[in-house]
């Protein structure tokens, strides 16, 4: 997450609940286009995938935590298209390819359930 730029106090939330050990179940990535959400919610999902996950002391002297770019998983998610099998980008925009027809038709103002489930 060291690329990131601009997402100072998103990234600091994001680290103590990585260095705490006290991970929620589901985040939510919300703001405006273009200011690195996507980038963002990756960036964790390498971090928290990574085998051999390392945490360097930062410059303030506390502790974050990067992947290690070099294992299977690291290298799975940075590929063309990211093919971890756990990871899974799930975005409204998917709801025009849907299987069923009532999401494909439906104006997406929101993620709805059933194209989590399909």
């Amino acid at each position: 997450m060291q690329g990131i730029i601009g997402q100072d106090r998103a990234l600091d939330v994001i680290r103590a609940a990585l260095t705490g050990g006290r991970m929620h179940h589901a985040w939510i990535f919300h703001g405006p286009e273009g200011v690195g959400k996507a980038t963002t919610a990756h960036a964790l999902a390498q971090t928290l995938l990574c085998h051999q996950r390392r945490e360097p002391a930062d410059a303030s002297g506390g502790a974050t935590v990067e992947p290690c770019g070099t294992c299977e998983s690291c290298t799975l998610i940075a590929s063309e298209g990211g093919a971890h099998p756990d990871l899974h980008r799930i975005h409204k925009e998917l709801a025009a390819t849907s299987g069923l027809r009532d999401l494909r038709d439906k104006k997406q103002m929101n993620i709805p359930v059933d194209l989590l489930r399909e």
